[in-house]
């Protein structure tokens, strides 16, 4: 599987750095390794700027970027700046008046955890909006609002990275907003109970270990894919009433019914959806059904209507400003539609190699287009997740593309359903052409039934 992730973030104190002190030359090493393959790393620390200098001198020449003091403060392109005005020096005044022992950042102001109570009272009496961190045995006073994942989805946005091309690792409470901003988020093996039971991933090793585990391991490697609880598409409920999702990134789908069955209808549910979590997709419709997608907040159409781009110029207007885009191919003809798809998925070859998007791509009436899930010889980085093929004619896909299916969708209609999409049904789901006659004789018009490889789940009918 190729790469989906572009960038991963990582906490200081706790996950790759132990005690306290300068990380090890071996997990350095396998930092070094990441950014060598193209992956930006950020730090994401709680630390002040300059402290982290006492224990970590070199360290801007390990990250491509560093987010400090919980988010308040940005170390990106060899400048450092405050994302947010300062807490008030009256605050650090009156808590050092009592006798507490702090240390002022450019925005934050730090103390022991145990001094809560005392700058909860001062901040009621100073009339301050600010909020208290906890990190495990220390305290961080910072403006309300302001967390570790505000900070690092700044740094990605400046790096023209999506956050859902990120990882996040971390290993206590003030991680719990790192990990929530990212598509995966990871916790190290002794992390606080609260990040491993919201965690995507939990690393079998504690703190500098489990991050060697994560850097060298299969995930960031392209071999293995895991998909977030958090990042899932919404279908429906089933029979029983319970929610049916698909995971929102990392998998292929194939969406199939009879003519007339809505298909495009449930494609477009699942690409608003899509976009409406914060994806980039880019949808190609060859009969304007998706138009209307166009309304939707970071979403544009371009196309036949208004001159047909370049496949270049739809590529990069994904890429420059993280923007969903429908690409309106009706009036065009079949052969130079098809050419014009041969040419534009080069483009997005290159362009997912190289940062990661679109997340999606939607193809409607798939079975007249090139065959995109196919890696092209000329690109053989070539990702083949994130196609979501919209076809009433599934069996006119070649056995590669089947074969790359994650998840079927199929729509019913007044028309039974016909043998080709039954036989891709049990391609896909591993189920016996009497479980796939049952399932669909007993479905009424206006439903739908996903279907699964046997390793992602079981097939139900919503």
């Amino acid at each position: 599987m190729a790469r989906y992730f572009r960038a991963v973030a990582f906490d200081f104190d706790g996950t790759i750095s132990t005690g306290g002190h300068r990380p090890r030359p071996e997990v350095l090493e396998s930092i070094r390794r990441a950014r060598s393959v193209g992956y930006q790393v950020l730090l994401v620390t709680g630390r002040i700027l300059r402290e982290l200098a006492d224990v970590f001198p070199d360290y801007a020449d390990h990250f491509d970027g560093i987010v400090a003091e919980n988010g308040a403060v940005l170390n990106l392109h060899d400048e450092v700046r405050s994302l947010v005005p300062a807490v008030h020096p009256k605050l650090a005044d009156a808590l050092e008046r009592d006798g507490v022992a702090l240390r002022r950042g450019d925005v934050l102001v730090a103390c022991h955890a145990g001094d809560g109570p005392a700058a909860l009272n001062h901040i009621r009496e100073l009339g301050l909006d600010c909020q208290l961190i906890y990190n495990r045995s220390e305290l961080m006073i910072l403006p309300a609002g302001v967390t570790k994942g505000t900070g690092v989805k700044e740094a990605l946005e400046e790096l023209d990275i999506s956050h859902h091309s990120a990882i996040g690792v971390g290993d206590a409470e003030n991680d719990l907003a790192l990990l929530d901003e990212v598509e995966l988020g990871v916790a190290v093996g002794d992390a606080v109970e609260s990040l491993r039971a919201n965690a995507d991933l939990v690393m079998h090793a504690p703190n500098a270990e489990g991050v060697r585990e994560l850097l060298d391991g299969p995930l960031l490697g392209g071999v293995d894919a895991v998909h977030s609880r958090r990042w899932q598409v919404p279908l429906g409920t089933d029979l029983n009433g319970l929610d049916v999702t698909l995971p929102a990134s990392q998998s292929n789908v194939l969406i199939c019914g009879e003519s007339g069955s809505g298909k495009s209808h449930i494609a477009g549910l699942f690409a608003e959806r899509l976009i409406s979590l914060g994806y980039c997709v880019l949808i190609v419709d060859p009969e304007g059904d998706h138009l209307g997608l166009a309304r939707m907040r970071d979403t544009v159409s371009v196309g036949a209507r208004d001159g047909l781009p370049s496949p270049s110029h739809v590529v990069d207007l994904m890429r420059e400003r993280l923007t969903s885009v429908v690409l309106d191919l009706s009036g065009v003809t079949r052969d130079v539609r098809a050419q014009y798809l041969k040419d534009l998925s080069l483009q997005i070859a290159v362009q997912r190699h190289t940062y990661g998007l679109p997340h999606w791509v939607l193809i409607d009436e798939a079975q007249d287009a090139p065959d995109s899930l196919n890696p092209s010889a000329q690109i053989p980085t070539q990702s083949n997740w994130g196609y979501c093929l919209v076809s009433w004619r599934p069996a006119d896909l070649s056995d590669d593309t089947i074969d790359q299916v994650d998840s079927i969708l199929v729509v019913s209609s007044a028309v039974p359903v016909g043998d080709a999409i039954r036989d891709v049904t049990r391609r896909i789901t591993g189920l016996t052409e009497n479980e796939i006659a049952d399932t669909f004789e007993h479905m009424h018009q206006g439903q739908a039934f996903v279907g699964l490889r046997p390793k992602f789940g079981s097939s139900r009918v919503f």
